[in-house]
């Protein structure tokens, strides 16, 4: 699911999804985009599962059946700036990483290797940051 427009006014509020049938690595979880909510699925994902790529995204109650590539929590293929990303109460049923590729992260939680590779087209932004909620609140109310 990729929405290419206006992300100013669309986000998605999804409740007691069921995705199944990862037959390849390329089954992405759902898009979060800016301020999205997710709760209460089944993701069986070959591929990056909770996306948390836009700020105010907040997922939870999630059980995951897991293939063999990418992250389950991805933050994204380049470097971002964003705020209030919520991840809460995940359950991993399985998971089956195997040997491959440097680019394709495996485990809980990652980012593309390719932030450090000197060749890519884009580079890491050591200045962008995704501070945890409770970091992002004490910081509002110093401002």
């Amino acid at each position: 699911m990729d929405f290419y427009g206006d992300l100013d006014n669309f986000h998605i509020d999804v409740a007691n999804y069921k995705q199944v049938g990862s037959f390849y690595t390329q089954t992405d979880g759902l898009q979060m985009y800016p301020s999205s909510h997710v709760r209460d699925v089944f993701y069986h994902s070959g591929d990056d599962t909770i996306k948390t790529y836009y700020s105010n995204v907040r997922a939870e109650r999630i059980v995951v059946w897991k293939t063999n590539n990418a992250p389950i929590i991805q933050m994204g293929w380049y470097s971002r700036n964003i705020t209030n990303v919520s991840v809460d109460r995940v359950d991993v049923i399985h998971t089956r990483y195997i040997s491959g590729s440097e680019y394709y992260p495996r485990g809980l939680v990652g980012s593309s290797a390719y932030y450090l590779d000197s060749s890519a087209t884009n580079t890491a932004n050591v200045s962008n940051t995704i501070p945890s909620p409770t970091s992002a609140r004490k910081a509002s109310r110093r401002l």
